[in-house]
């Protein structure tokens, strides 16, 4: 008996999604190279080897296109935060906040490419409204998510900021959203002192939050047990 990996059949559905990853991983590359507005639909047809009527065939247009890759990105973001947060103790430890200092560069610093052309993306979008339209309910919809995961965190951790948790998810976007555009349009020296102020400004904010289980567990002198942690 053969005991290799097993391959899903070649199915429509399969073969149409196969072509779409492949047309998004065409029109990532030449974004990236040439920005939003340098790269044409018949210049991403052709890096992926099909035609123009093909990428017509998955995405209304270069506008559709450039949404459907931040979905993407920005799904995958949120699942790092997710996981941060899932596996993150309830109270404050130096090992959590190095954590979040270093999955926050990641997500804001790892990718200046895409800052780049998200920024010109946005600049687009505001002079147009199909892509501000679109462009508006993708962040309302990536800001939803981030908010259900911080309340969860947030009821974990037993902590009442006194904000709903969509009104904090849009402070924080805004937040580091405002270091990641300094750090890509301006880089200085000081970039990181700011960001790990930011965070520490945060966790400090928490910690002071009414019944702040975290203030309880560091007021005891004592870390989490796995119990708790659970």
């Amino acid at each position: 008996m053969s005991t290799g990996a097993v391959v899903p059949p070649l199915t429509r559905a399969r073969r149409k999604q196969l072509t779409r990853d492949h047309l998004l991983a065409a029109a990532e590359a030449l974004f990236v190279e040439r920005g939003f507005h340098g790269a044409s639909i018949d210049d991403i047809a052709e890096a992926a080897g099909f035609t123009k009527g093909a990428v017509y065939a998955h995405f209304k247009n270069k506008e559709e296109l450039f949404i459907a890759l931040t979905e993407r990105r920005w799904d995958a973001q949120l699942a790092r935060v997710r996981d941060a947060l899932e596996t993150s103790a309830p109270s404050a430890t130096a090992e959590t906040s190095e954590t979040f200092i270093e999955l926050t560069r990641s997500l804001l610093w790892g990718a200046p490419e895409w800052q780049l052309l998200l920024l010109e993306f946005n600049v687009y979008a505001a002079r147009n409204p199909s892509a501000r339209r679109r462009l508006s309910e993708r962040s309302r919809i990536g800001r939803s998510t981030l908010a259900t995961l911080l309340q969860q965190d947030l009821d974990r951790r037993g902590v009442d900021i006194g904000l709903s948790a969509d009104a904090l998810a849009g402070v924080l976007l805004a937040f580091f959203n405002g270091i990641a555009l300094k750090h890509v349009t301006n880089a200085g020296d000081d970039d990181d002192e700011v960001l790990v102020s930011a965070i520490a400004l945060i966790d400090r904010a928490l910690d002071r939050a009414p019944n702040s289980g975290r203030r309880a567990a560091r007021g005891s002198g004592r870390k989490s047990s796995p119990e708790a942690r659970g």
